[in-house]
């Protein structure tokens, strides 16, 4: 039954990170053969240039829910706010 199926994790992405590009020629054979990305960092990875390159290997479907979720909860939040300021407003 597929309401009691168990969830299928999403596959794993392997991606290879180098420091220096030099060496994609003698990588590029294998990181073909497996499907393996490849990505130079020139030197030093900054945090900015790892969460962008998380962000692209999101699925965009995926991302559009996170942030259609996160609009909901800060509506909802919002919500909470104006109806407490409202309680307090009465109460005085």
């Amino acid at each position: 039954r597929p309401d009691t199926a168990p969830l299928t994790p999403p596959p794993d992405r392997v991606e290879v990170w180098s420091e220096k590009g030099t060496v994609r020629g003698v990588l590029d054979p294998v990181l073909k053969e497996y499907g393996v990305g490849f990505r130079v960092m020139h030197g030093f990875g900054s945090a900015t240039s790892v969460y962008d390159s998380i962000l692209a290997q999101i699925e965009p479907e995926a991302w559009a829910r996170c942030e259609r979720a996160q609009q909901a909860e800060q509506g909802s939040l919002e919500t909470l706010l104006d109806n407490w300021s409202a309680l307090q407003d009465g109460a005085s």
